[in-house]
């Protein structure tokens, strides 16, 4: 078999991905009931969740539609893939192109600026994500890493699946209907 059978009933082909099987509703769902840190955090707390945090510190920072909706959307291969945590990534040099390629068809489908080829785009997307992993491993893992940024003030209270999925869905229109 060369599929998966998404949430909306699509036959979605992860390694020869199609624009027009990839769907809103199905990248939301999924990440909303994906656990980060391979499920390792001392509660349930979905790459939904990190999505929108990270998308939101980028509207804090810049307000910036593109990079606000790239930071939404940095994980979304994940909806299609499996996620390979960041001591595994580099070791899979192939695993890296069909997840550029299925972020790119993403990009296409939903219409998000494909900003993802700029170093620079991308270092501020890099840069918001390690400040909210900082911020995710002193509240969900008890663990403070010298090597990241600071964590953020404010304390993270983990959503439900079903919240978190809503929240991506919102702020992703929200968004999308700004950039077009």
């Amino acid at each position: 078999m060369t599929w998966i059978m998404t949430h909306t009933g699509v036959k979605f082909t992860p390694l020869e991905p199609k624009v027009s099987d990839v769907c809103l509703e199905d990248i939301a769902h999924a990440l909303s009931n994906m656990c980060r840190f391979n499920g390792h955090c001392k509660k349930f707390y979905s790459v939904a969740q990190h999505s929108v945090l990270v998308a939101e510190y980028l509207i804090d920072e810049l307000e910036d539609t593109p990079i606000v909706l790239c930071g939404l959307f940095h994980d979304a291969a994940e909806a299609y893939l499996p996620d390979l945590c960041r001591p595994i990534k580099p070791a899979w040099v192939e695993f890296a192109r069909f997840e550029k390629q299925l972020l790119a068809i993403i990009s296409r489908a939903l219409k998000i600026p494909l900003i993802w080829n700029s170093a620079a785009h991308n270092s501020v997307i890099e840069m918001a994500d390690n400040v909210l992993l900082a911020t995710e491993l002193r509240d969900l893992m008890f663990f403070v890493d010298p090597e990241l940024p600071p964590p953020l003030e404010e304390k993270i209270v983990a959503w439900t699946p079903m919240y978190s999925k809503r929240k991506f869905l919102e702020m992703s229109r929200k968004y999308l209907d700004k950039g077009t």
